[in-house]
């Protein structure tokens, strides 16, 4: 066995294991807030009951409710992520169209909180890959472009794919605030968050590096460029592995 098949094997290998570790944490925090969510809507049927309390109490616990189940979406869609990397079969997909439905994916958040998203040049190569992955790993960095620009007035970003030598090449790029050399220096270690770690987990460019370097690609934060710059690299030619 060659050294880059070996380098191969053990990236996919501890990929699989973050992943065991993340699917554990799913489950375990989808269980919690099923726990919390029965007694709270036990306690506004309660109210109902009573005359449909309109005051503070019900306002309350309708808002614990519409907050522990935007926490549970949010855990299912890494859920989803965990069992796609288990068992989706690579298979033949068209770049533009990945790119597309992973901008599809989080239109509505982008709506509300007013970002611009712009389509740059897609060319319509074929890709022999795990496609919905290649969506969330997408989905993730258009995710993380949305949170940096909190206190931007003018927000935008734009994605983009193109041919790069033998590999494709999705490219997302916004104009909210650019990480410290510190910070860039850890922005791919698993469980590595600048942002609030009791709602983030910090593992979704460590899982977005490892499924690329698996698949023969890579994930990078481009420094040369002067906007924020991630680019998600993709063999164009069928996996051998």
């Amino acid at each position: 066995m060659d050294q880059e098949m070996l380098i191969q094997r053990i990236v996919r290998y501890s990929r699989f294991q973050i992943l065991e570790v993340l699917g554990s944490l799913i489950h375990e925090a989808n269980n919690r807030l099923n726990f919390i969510l029965g007694p709270v809507e036990d306690l506004e049927e309660a109210l109902s009951e009573q005359g449909g309390s309109k005051g503070d109490e019900a306002q309350v616990l309708s808002d614990i409710r519409t907050t522990i189940l935007e926490l549970s979406g949010t855990f299912k869609s890494f859920g989803r992520i965990y069992h796609i990397s288990e068992s989706e079969p690579p298979d033949w997909n068209l770049s533009g169209d990945l790119l597309k439905n992973s901008v599809e994916i989080v239109r509505k958040r982008l709506k509300r909180n007013h970002v611009n998203v712009e389509m740059g040049k897609v060319e319509g190569e074929s890709l022999f890959c795990e496609g919905n992955t290649v969506c969330y790993v997408l989905m993730g960095l258009i995710s993380n472009a949305i949170e940096s620009m909190d206190d931007a007035k003018d927000k935008w970003i734009k994605v983009s794919g193109e041919a790069d030598g033998d590999r494709f090449a999705f490219t997302v790029t916004d104009n909210g605030s650019k990480p410290s050399e510190e910070v860039t220096s850890k922005l791919f270690d698993p469980f590595f968050t600048t942002k609030d770690p009791q709602r983030h987990l910090g593992i979704g460019l460590s899982y977005g590096r490892l499924f690329a370097r698996s698949s023969g690609g890579d994930l990078i934060f481009d420094q040369d460029q002067e906007e924020t710059t991630f680019r998600l690299l993709l063999p164009m030619g069928a996996s051998e592995n």
